[in-house]
């Protein structure tokens, strides 16, 4: 694959970040950055509409170039996942990162961003089927699970003020929420502690810390893929009791 790989591309009416690069990359690397090489750019037009963000699109789409090389590079065909629905998550992520770091963050933007986060770590593994082939079933239970990851990411962010800096979120809200919050907090504590202990510890570490999956891979020495199946089963597990909650107050 030559260097003039992104250049030979078509030209296109909008301004368009260049391709990411990775020295020593196998011509198959380069080859999905080509296929891909614009989805950077429409992540983060979405994004930054949906999530109302201070940043421009060509800021946004630098930060998911580093998300389309990891994807290029950790493809695997076998799995018979089209590149581009691959690589979706881990653009969205590179972009969630990135943001983080470029700029303090208001407490409401900065939970959106959470809500986000956690909405995607859960769907990037989890698979809308279930073995009865109710694939409608399956689908309400993927949604669920979604809701209770965005949810929980929330309910344990300790927010931020109007300037960027970390606050204890019962600062920034009325009486009222911060007694609903409190139920709600106890609520989804209890459950945790219905979990099987490997998938309490990685909702705890992983909500109630906001620590990022590849660390506690590296801490337990797991892998990233091995990790994310692990919290989306514990995250599947933690809906279905929240779902039925009257156990939990006994």
């Amino acid at each position: 694959m030559n260097d003039n790989l992104c250049a030979t591309a078509e030209p296109s009416a909008v301004s368009v970040p260049p391709c990411p690069r990775g020295l020593g990359d196998a011509p198959d690397v380069h080859e999905r950055v080509h296929e891909a090489w614009q989805l950077p750019r429409s992540i983060a037009t979405q994004l930054r509409r949906a999530l109302s963000l201070p940043l421009e699109v060509d800021e946004l789409a630098s930060f998911g170039q580093s998300g389309l090389l990891e994807a290029a590079r950790r493809y695997e065909p076998a799995r018979g996942i089209p590149f581009t629905a691959f690589a979706r998550f881990r653009i969205r992520g590179a972009i969630l990162d990135g943001i983080r770091q470029s700029a303090h963050l208001p407490r409401r933007l900065h939970q959106r961003l959470r809500a986000a986060e956690c909405a995607d770590t859960y769907s990037e593994v989890a698979n809308v089927t279930d073995e009865s082939g109710d694939r409608e079933q399956a689908l309400r239970e993927h949604l669920a699970g979604m809701a209770t990851a965005m949810a929980t990411g929330m309910l344990f962010d300790a927010g931020h003020d109007d300037e960027g800096n970390r606050v204890a979120l019962d600062q920034t809200t009325s009486t009222e929420e911060r007694l609903l919050r409190a139920e709600r907090l106890a609520l989804v504590r209890a459950a945790v502690e219905r979990l099987p202990p490997s998938e309490a510890h990685v909702i705890r570490r992983f909500y109630f810390e906001e620590r990022r999956l590849e660390d506690l891979a590296a801490e337990l020495g797991s892998s990233k893929p091995s990790m994310s199946r692990l919290h989306t089963r514990a995250v599947r597990r933690l809906s279905h009791l929240l779902a039925a909650p009257a156990p939990l107050r006994s």
